[in-house]
């Protein structure tokens, strides 16, 4: 039995194909399939090259599939995906094929396809909740211009702010501020970054990449990255609390998805902190699995096939 993981974005697609042993067969890429982003049409031929490419030379038959796109919303939103997806002829007839929102294929790579909280830290934020009893919760995700509070997409806009002040004279001037002018070539002059504020305020990849900045000065004790990261992490906990407090969990257990929120530091360790404040008991981890694995090996467990450890310690992603 062959089963296929597919993880969906706004950008790009990943289609892993599985094995009833859990042995990757093969990963494919393609296109954007996020409905919201592009047509159902266009999501569904991207999906397709996706798992074509994954066969590589050979043919295979599909019997299940576990699929996370961006801007599924309802259930209907899935039901129609599946529904496309059932008429590629590489699928049986009786291959069952689930289609949600891509924040369930994060928590089935984060917690290697059980059961807790996912949350995204990346050009947004956003985070995903579910207990073994099916009952789920979803914070965040509204993007950019709610705020995306906490992303690196946050922390860009959070060094503008902040050069502002101190153009103004409002904060004092220290290396973080001095690396954010010279980064951005503003000579802190008013009308320069004036310019630079228009035209970051809708190239999100842009001002995201201002992040490393402000965990970089973070980790050296500037006081203003510093005050960044607080801010930040705490509204990412926010996110957390907002799960934790409508979704009962036996063992809770909180996957951070994306190197922002891995990477050793300040920031990790704020974050950590924060969310411990809501629950001891809560342990935090970082994601084991790429997310098109996870849903892969989702796909198998929809199929009542046992996943064990050694399945996932074959794929677990590495950190430094």
């Amino acid at each position: 039995m062959y089963v296929v993981g597919i993880d969906g974005g706004g950008t790009k697609t990943k289609a892993c194909l599985m094995d009833e042993q859990g042995k990757i067969i093969g990963i494919g890429n393609s296109g954007p399939s996020s409905i919201d982003t592009v047509s159902l049409e266009v999501s569904i031929k991207n999906i397709k090259q996706a798992i074509l490419e994954s066969f590589g030379t050979k043919e295979y038959t599909i019997e299940g599939a576990y699929v996370g796109l961006g801007g599924i919303v309802t259930k209907q939103d899935g039901l129609n995906v599946s529904a496309e997806l059932k008429k590629l002829d590489f699928f049986s007839k009786e291959a069952y094929i689930h289609s949600e929102n891509d924040t369930r294929t994060a928590l089935a790579g984060g917690l290697a396809t059980k059961e807790g909280i996912a949350i995204i830290i990346g050009t947004g934020s956003v985070a995903f909740g579910r207990n073994e009893k099916g009952d789920e919760w979803l914070a965040g995700g509204f993007g950019y211009k709610e705020g995306d509070s906490g992303s690196s997409y946050d922390l860009g806009r959070q060094c503008l702010k902040h050069l502002a002040r101190a153009i103004d004279g409002r904060i004092e001037v220290t290396p973080f501020i001095t690396a954010i002018n010279n980064a951005l070539k503003i000579d802190m002059d008013r009308s320069k970054l004036f310019d630079k504020i228009d035209e970051l305020w809708h190239n999100r990849t842009t001002t995201a990449s201002l992040a490393p900045f402000v965990t970089s000065y973070a980790n050296n004790g500037d006081v203003h990255a510093i005050n960044i990261v607080e801010k930040a992490t705490s509204e990412l906990s926010l996110l957390i609390e907002a799960i934790y407090k409508r979704v009962s969990f036996v063992n809770p257990q909180v996957a951070i998805i994306g190197s922002l929120g891995n990477a050793p530091g300040v920031f990790r360790n704020s974050f950590i902190q924060k969310v411990k404040s809501i629950n001891s008991s809560i342990s935090v981890i970082a994601q084991r699995l790429d997310p098109a694995v996870g849903a892969a090996l989702q796909a198998l467990k929809l199929n009542n096939i046992n996943i064990t450890e050694e399945m996932v310690e074959r794929y677990e992603l590495k950190y430094e």
